[in-house]
């Protein structure tokens, strides 16, 4: 159910962005072409934020196995270094 109602926030925020700018560009308003052209740059970045956090839910578990085998190993080999002896 969040998913859902981050996407359409996303998607309702979008419109309203880029239906600005669309209006202030064809009214003739200075900077309207920047604007509009921040407001797709800034749609990519919230449609890529919420794909990322919608799939980074979906795998948590694998992506929390991953870091934790990853931080472990790192954690090991620094105290090893630092104690000059192998820890299993």
């Amino acid at each position: 159910m969040l998913r859902k109602v981050s996407f359409w926030y996303t998607l309702t925020f979008i419109l309203f962005w880029n239906g600005y700018a669309a209006q202030q560009y064809f009214t003739g308003q200075p900077g309207a072409l920047q604007l509009f052209l921040f407001g797709i740059g800034f749609t990519v970045v919230l449609l890529a934020t919420t794909w990322f956090s919608r799939w980074l839910m979906k795998h948590y578990k694998v992506v929390d196995e991953k870091a934790e085998e990853i931080l472990s190993a790192k954690f090991k080999n620094k105290r090893s270094e630092r104690n000059g002896r192998t820890v299993y």
